[in-house]
């Protein structure tokens, strides 16, 4: 739990009248004042696959399978790279601001299958 005392700069406004002259000349520049405990906002890291793709016009395309609707293109991979995680950051600020469930991300897979096609001359 942390202390209910609390110190803040001189130039705030305390609820506490302060003798100025009998604090420590270290301390002049502090006030001690009770200050609200205030909510803080847990920051982690999530993580979440992305893929690109080479666009047929030039450029990649990027895109989070996990957040539908999340992608972006870039002209290089590490613009895209840059633009996709702005747009990750943002999707996951949205959802916040309208308290929605953050989605995890399950275990995804990558294959490639070979599919035989008859080329007529």
């Amino acid at each position: 739990m942390p202390p209910l005392f609390e110190y803040a700069i001189k130039s705030l406004s305390c609820r506490d009248p302060i003798n100025w002259a009998t604090l420590p000349f270290t301390q002049r520049n502090r006030v001690p004042c009770r200050m609200k405990q205030m909510k803080r906002r847990s920051s982690q890291a999530l993580s979440y696959s992305v893929f690109y793709e080479h666009a047929a016009e030039g450029g990649y395309v990027a895109s989070v399978p996990a957040l539908p609707g999340c992608h972006t293109q870039g002209e290089t991979l590490e613009e895209a790279e840059r633009n996709i995680k702005e747009a990750a950051e943002l999707y996951l600020e949205s959802l916040v601001a309208h308290r929605e469930t953050i989605p995890e991300e399950g275990p995804s897979f990558q294959g490639r299958v070979s599919v035989p096609v008859s080329r007529t001359a």
